[in-house]
């Protein structure tokens, strides 16, 4: 089985599903294991377009279990690897949770990676600066394989230009794209010789990350009419997702993706009143992350969806001036739209953003 494995700070569930759906229009019989989940954990595994089935679910994680109080990602690493090599998946594009090094993950013998754009999260596993945190994802870059990444600062590539050469790993960095095309129904540009490509996401960022799995697509062997389909045929729940009008679902919950939410609102959304409904981690940069949502929020609503590891509503609202707060979150929701707001944005957790799509059906 060939295993493209994914790390970086962000874009990795997306390079993955752009990647995945390739591999599918290709005709490759493939796995891909992402997280977190919007609304059930076999949305984790899946295979051939579908998600593992309960029964399957169960009995694998079952087989999986190796000692009480482990934890669960790393149940669900095995799961998916065993479902995959048992099922027989000719690929699967594996994303990594925390890190790289010493992600559960890193047990495949990738030869081909792809590093997702470096920023700072989860600090206090990682490290605290950006150098630190690449150090850890280039974990994954195995001798002699193939590395794809784009996007990142002059002091990241440094350090993944010295892990490549160290372990004879050759090195692809993106080209630059054309864009044709970009409104609420998607974007379409042009990739190297490959034109008038599309993807229906709508963040500017997302044509970026459609390029790493074009580059890792074409390393892959795969064709022009494959990357054109999967790229088309890929969806990106909670990724700046239009989930209805002036309804903006986002499950950034770091700095670097409410920059890039920020981005999106005002080429889509300029001069718009926005109303934002948030949650966060409580281990999360919150500090940052509410500044960053204090750039395009003209009014805020704090609320919590995990009581184990969320901050309390009324502590994040301490965070922001005049913001509203309201720890449940189907309350919290309802209040949001009660102002009428002419963009209402939802961000801040993907546990957040999952609870409001599934709510809103």
């Amino acid at each position: 089985m060939k295993y493209i494995h994914i790390a970086g700070s962000n874009a990795k569930g997306s390079v993955a599903e752009y990647l995945y759906q390739i591999l599918l229009a290709q005709g490759v019989s493939c796995g891909v294991f992402t997280s977190p989940h919007l609304f059930s954990p076999s949305e984790r595994i899946r295979m051939n377009g579908k998600e593992i089935g309960a029964e399957a679910y169960e009995k694998t994680m079952q087989a999986a279990r190796a000692k009480d109080g482990e934890h669960l990602f790393r149940v669900w690493t095995r799961a998916a690897l065993a479902w995959f090599a048992d099922s027989g998946a000719q690929a699967a594009v594996i994303e990594a949770g925390i890190g790289g090094k010493k992600d559960s993950t890193n047990v495949v013998e990738a030869k081909t990676a792809v590093i997702t754009p470096v920023s700072l999260d989860h600090t206090r596993i990682l490290g605290d600066t950006a150098e630190k945190i690449a150090r850890d994802k280039c974990g994954i870059i195995k001798q002699g394989a193939t590395v794809v990444t784009y996007g990142q600062s002059k002091s990241v590539m440094k350090i993944i230009r010295a892990v490549c050469k160290r372990k004879d790993a050759r090195l692809v960095e993106t080209g630059a794209y054309a864009l044709k095309k970009a409104g609420l129904d998607g974007q379409a540009f042009d990739y190297g010789s490959i034109k008038n490509l599309f993807i229906s996401a709508v963040s500017p960022h997302q044509v970026e990350n459609a390029c790493a799995a074009i580059e890792a697509a074409l390393i892959l062997g795969n064709g022009e009419k494959a990357i054109r389909q999967g790229l088309a045929n890929a969806v990106l729940p909670a990724r700046a997702q239009i989930a209805g009008p002036g309804l903006v679902v986002d499950g950034g919950h770091n700095p670097a993706a409410i920059e890039e939410l920020k981005i999106t609102l005002d080429r889509y959304f300029p001069e718009k009143e926005i109303v934002v409904l948030t949650a966060v981690m409580a281990d999360k940069d919150i500090r940052k992350i509410a500044d960053g949502i204090k750039g395009f929020a003209g009014k805020v609503v704090c609320t919590c969806v995990d009581r184990e590891r969320g901050l309390p509503a009324f502590d994040y609202a301490k965070y922001f001036c005049g913001a509203e707060y309201c720890s449940d979150p189907r309350s919290a929701y309802a209040y949001a739209k009660s102002f009428n707001p002419e963009v209402l944005v939802v961000c801040g957790s993907f546990y957040l953003a999952g609870f409001v799509l599934k709510i809103q059906g």
